[in-house]
């Protein structure tokens, strides 16, 4: 009786470090921990506007709607909180100081597009979180890694083992009592 408990404990052992889906036991790489650069979108049924914010400048790419091909040759000014910006061509893309969206709150945004083949105002809106850091200090902590889950499970299988093993000689010695 004693060795068909030891096998089948061992066995519920064995089950609880089961496979898994791909087998991959190397070093994982590190998860991303930085948010992704503030952007803000905008458009309009001529032209599309993404703007990433990059280190102190902000990267404006104006595009046009139907055919997705940069708008090129273009005056492009932002207005916002009463201050303006004007953006400046860099390739492809243009360039706009504007240290004033770095500002935690709401900003409502008016782009000024003006260029041979069309001129554009563009209303966006943009909200600029004081801490990024912040925002994830709230998310839960991953699960147990699947070699922790596993030990947790061969201790808690030896306790058990050790239990019945300590269960059965008490009931030998009063038996035998």
């Amino acid at each position: 009786m004693m060795r068909q408990t030891i096998c089948l404990l061992l066995s519920g052992l064995c089950a609880a470090a089961g496979a898994h889906e791909g087998h991959d036991h190397a070093e994982q790489p590190p998860a991303l921990s930085n948010p992704l650069a503030a952007r803000f979108y905008g458009g309009s049924d001529k032209l599309e506007l993404v703007a990433i914010h990059q280190g102190t400048h902000w990267q404006l790419y104006l595009d046009h709607h139907d055919n997705n091909q940069p708008l090129r040759q273009a005056r492009v000014s932002l207005e916002a909180n009463g201050k303006t910006g004007i953006a400046r061509a860099n390739g492809d893309h243009y360039l706009l100081d504007a240290p004033w969206l770095s500002q935690p709150g709401r900003h409502l945004l008016v782009l000024s597009v003006e260029s041979p083949q069309l001129n554009e105002l563009l209303s966006v809106e943009y909200t600029h979180h004081a801490d990024a850091a912040d925002t994830h200090a709230d998310e839960p902590h991953p699960p147990w890694p699947a070699s922790r889950r596993a030990a947790a499970g061969g201790l808690l299988a030896g306790l058990l083992l050790a239990a019945f093993w300590f269960w059965r000689k008490q009931g030998q010695r009063r038996a035998s009592a």
